[in-house]
């Protein structure tokens, strides 16, 4: 039965979650509540994502999806390519009952979270395939064909959500990218598998100098154990491990190294839409740029004070003393310091003071 579903209440959530990426594991929520199941997850329609996107209802099985590799052995990716030709598809149009009475996935997997039944939906967006995961336990039963169809309707809704989303990605990546060209400071912005997907003015004269180089569309040094060194770096933030990486040198003859460093901003990895997933910022000890509190504004989207009290940090001040310096009270000052931790992703001080020197954003 479909009486009691509220498949308006889906795609009003994605619509809010498009413009505000905080708001994602939510819509996700929604999703699952809005139907009667068990919870919802996004994914790669071709393969699974680096970080996964699901409700929390899913949070314990999705750690196990990762940990355990159950996402190199996902059945339900055999889907895909019904999904991605008539927009919607079951269990049942790839597998029998029979064979998944038997299979790992399903017994070893789903069933030790008491999940049994999904229906995939087709999200577009930019030329790329997602599919939203929608799950059901054993008691709840496989889709009948008029759920599907009600559900097959959100598609384009859906999709419309997910064209904003990624279409404000681009804009926060110009946005960043605008920021380091302006103080002069090499940039280069990293898709979901680690690959380049923009650089600025500044990166692309040092790949014009042959300082470093990209090979099919990936960042490498001139030795080939420090391009392997940024791999590992890399990877780790894409796939969400951490929101700093550490320091990568990348020797070049005659000069002092470049120094890579990479970072995973909370404005892109909160996005599950947007191409940017990490930016590597390229210090040359031979001449380097500066950003000023503008540029964290327009990098982090801060307030001015925001933006000049997280300037301020990277001199390492007590905020007692940056109380005084800006003219407000401590109470104030520890309020806006838990703003600028979530709007950088951080979530104490030292990490967020490495992440402004690590990104060569000095204090003024």
């Amino acid at each position: 039965m479909t009486s009691k579903w509220d498949l308006e209440r889906i795609a009003a959530a994605f619509a809010e979650a498009a413009l505000n990426a905080n708001r994602w594991t939510f819509a996700l929520q929604v999703a699952g509540e809005a139907v009667g199941a068990r919870g919802a997850a996004l994914l790669g329609l071709n393969g699974p994502l680096p970080q996964p996107f699901n409700s929390p209802s899913l949070h314990e099985a999705t750690d196990a999806y990762i940990k355990e590799g159950w996402a190199e052995r996902d059945e339900r990716y055999r889907a895909g390519p019904l999904i991605a030709r008539q927009g919607i598809a079951t269990d049942l149009d790839f597998i029998s009952p029979e064979l998944m009475a038997r299979n790992p996935y399903y017994q070893e997997f789903l069933a030790r979270f008491d999940l049994r039944w999904f229906a995939g939906l087709r999200i577009a967006s930019g030329g790329e395939l997602w599919c939203l995961r929608i799950n059901r336990g054993p008691a709840e039963g496989p889709f009948s064909h008029e759920q599907l169809a009600q559900l097959g309707a959100l598609s384009s809704q859906l999709s419309s959500s997910a064209v904003v989303a990624r279409a404000l990605g681009f804009a926060q990546a110009e946005a960043v990218e605008q920021s380091f060209d302006t103080s002069g400071q090499a940039v280069a912005l990293i898709g979901w598998q680690g690959e380049v997907i923009r650089t600025n003015r500044t990166a692309e004269r040092y790949l014009a100098q042959g300082l470093v180089q990209l090979r099919q569309n990936r960042l490498t040094g001139t030795h080939r154990d420090d391009t392997a060194a940024l791999d590992r770096a890399l990877h780790g933030l894409v796939r969400g491990a951490h929101a700093l990486a550490s320091p990568v040198v990348l020797r070049r003859d005659g000069a002092r190294p470049l120094i890579a460093h990479g970072a995973r901003l909370a404005c892109f990895s909160r996005n599950p839409f947007a191409a940017c997933r990490a930016i590597v910022v390229l210090t040359d000890p031979e001449q380097r740029g500066r950003i000023s509190a503008v540029h964290l504004r327009k990098l982090f989207r801060l307030t001015p004070s925001e933006a000049r009290l997280a300037a301020l940090l990277a001199s390492g001040d007590s905020l007692e003393t940056l109380a005084a310096q800006l003219g407000v009270r401590r109470e104030t000052t520890r309020s806006l310091l838990k703003s600028v931790f979530l709007k950088t992703g951080t979530n104490r001080q030292a990490e967020l003071v490495a992440l402004l020197l690590r990104l060569g954003l000095p204090s003024e």
